[in-house]
């Protein structure tokens, strides 16, 4: 953690000056028009017609370093990194040592999907989908559900249909032929279909097993759980946003079933669900939402919130260890 400082003047009315670590900035403009230098040197003008929720923005941020999508492997390895660290910070309870995840075997969650196309040539490939629309509650896992289950059931009349010989042994026919064509493009197109699925239902990180206790203590297993959930959904939301949206990462006010670790998405999020997980109040929280939609474009990071919302100093680190920010 290195030295912040930030701090917004308002100078006259409409005129704010930001002062931060990077330099001096500022924005010019009340409601409608505003128009806002920063301190890396870009300049961006933002014109909105009030009532309407329509705006447009031109110019740029200025120059910024290139970043890169992490990795799977560096997801994880970062997660790890994490975990780590807070066991090695976490204090011993009742002079029991604090434990760290024992090594073993890993797997990829949700390989059984694979397992059930294969190993029943895709005869049972339904069930995998019906389970990821289970999960998923989305129009698009129950079409796929529909579709491999109409396709399955095609296999079955196929096989009740299929000539067999006086032994009960299966005669080469164009029936025959035609059902084992249909299974071989259900096996390919079920474990194609079924990627996608597999990482919105499990997350698509690997899945280690069973650890031991971190501490004696369950309430710093909870702070130290969540936190590292939330590291995980932010690289997740990092590497893949639309997926990240499917997952309704940052929204818990929508029904979902992923678990991200109480992070808030201050591009989309409401003001009532700001306040609740940031820990600020209701007017701070009010002021993020009211900054979000005159502004019309998502925050590029939080950095950019503070330096365009009068935002206190003294909540800055708590809204920082709950956002998220999903364009």
């Amino acid at each position: 953690m290195g030295f912040r400082y930030r701090k917004s003047f308002k100078l006259a009315p409409g005129v704010r000056m930001n002062v931060s670590k990077s330099g001096v900035g500022y924005s010019v403009g009340g409601k409608g028009v505003r128009m806002t230098k920063r301190a890396r040197g870009g300049v961006q003008t933002t014109v909105n017609l009030p009532g309407t929720g329509l705006g447009y923005t031109t110019g740029n941020g200025g120059p910024a370093p290139a970043r890169r999508k992490p990795g799977r492997r560096e997801a994880v390895a970062s997660r790890q990194a994490a975990r780590k660290a807070a066991v090695a910070e976490a204090e011993p309870q009742n002079g029991q040592p604090v434990s760290v995840r024992a090594p073993g075997k890993r797997w990829v969650a949700g390989s059984w999907y694979y397992v059930v196309l294969v190993g029943t040539a895709g005869t049972f490939a339904w069930l995998p989908f019906l389970h990821a629309a289970i999960r998923l509650k989305t129009a698009k896992a129950r079409r796929l559900a529909l579709i491999f289950g109409g396709l399955d059931l095609l296999v079955y009349v196929l096989l009740a249909l299929t000539p067999q010989n006086s032994q009960g042994q299966v005669t080469d026919s164009p029936i025959s032929t035609i059902g084992g064509l249909l299974a071989a493009g259900i096996i390919i197109g079920g474990c194609i279909a079924l990627t996608p699925l597999r990482r919105m239902v499990y997350g698509g990180m690997p899945v280690e097993e069973p650890s031991q206790q971190l501490s004696a203590d369950p309430a710093i297993n909870a702070v130290l759980v969540a936190r590292a959930r939330r590291d995980e959904a932010r690289s997740l939301a990092a590497a893949d946003p639309l997926l990240a949206r499917e997952l309704c990462v940052g929204r818990p006010d929508l029904a979902r079933s992923y678990d991200d670790g109480g992070l808030v998405d201050l591009n989309s999020a409401p003001a009532e669900v700001i306040a609740g997980l940031c820990g600020v109040s209701s007017d701070v929280a009010a002021t993020v939402v009211a900054v979000r939609d005159r502004r019309g474009v998502p925050f590029a990071n939080v950095d950019e919130l503070f330096v365009m919302a009068d935002i206190p100093v003294d909540v800055w680190d708590r809204i920082r260890d709950r956002a998220v920010l999903i364009p």
